[in-house]
């Protein structure tokens, strides 16, 4: 089985470790032993009632033996040496100070970094970016004059702007377009912030997942429901 095979299982199954394990069995077995034992140290981990040697639920009897904390010690104790040591692995980035990945079960769920450096590494996950839900822009924001109303502009006619978005990316970008009398568009519009940024999230997820779909011409959207 392929590893595009794998990480088709995992995503149709996100609550099952079980796809996840087989997986680490095959790494183990295609020479990547450190990556297989990340995943399979953060599903032991998610099974345990928490993390934290001095949270409530130890108090409250929920780890009373101490070969429990122990073993719990143990694996997080693994876990992190695993992330010092294959930051690319534990993260599932190329290891680029810029960008902070939130994984969960020996995969990458979210990255948060400025909108280039996502763009040139996100498709570096290979397979495994079909399993990330959420990229946070952290160098963009929309521009808006109003709490409920939420604008991204379009390259390069304000290249300078933090609410600008590339052309290639412009192309992809859901959105209400807006006219100008005798202009060409240069602006979409959202009714709030946060669905300005969830278009972008999923605007650079889909560019990353397809690289070529940047260099095709796309039809607009002119309805709020795009």
């Amino acid at each position: 089985m392929s590893r595009e095979a794998f990480i088709r299982r995992i995503a149709e199954a996100p609550d099952d470790d079980t796809p996840r394990l087989v997986y680490a069995d095959w790494l183990d077995e295609h020479g990547d032993p450190d990556r297989a034992e990340f995943i399979r140290v953060q599903c032991e981990l998610a099974k345990r009632p928490y993390r934290d040697f001095f949270a409530a639920d130890y108090w409250g009897g929920q780890l009373d033996e101490p070969e429990d904390m122990k073993a719990l010690n143990r694996l997080r104790k693994r876990e992190a040496e695993l992330t010092r040591a294959h930051a690319r692995i534990a993260a599932g980035t190329p290891g680029k100070d810029e960008l902070t990945a939130r994984w969960i079960r020996g995969f990458v769920v979210s990255v948060r970094g400025p909108l280039a450096v996502l763009l040139e590494h996100l498709p570096g996950l290979g397979p495994e970016l079909a399993l990330v839900e959420t990229v946070a822009v952290t160098d963009r924001e929309p521009f808006g004059f109003q709490v409920r109303s939420a604008w991204w502009k379009k390259l390069p006619r304000h290249a300078d702007e933090s609410a600008a978005v590339p052309a290639d990316l412009w192309r992809l970008l859901t959105g209400f377009l807006l006219y100008g009398s005798g202009t060409p568009s240069v602006l979409k519009w959202y009714p709030t912030r946060d669905a300005a940024h969830a278009a972008l999230s999923a605007t650079v997820l889909a560019a990353c997942r397809d690289p070529g779909s940047r260099a095709r011409r796309v039809t607009p959207c002119y309805t709020t429901a795009c």
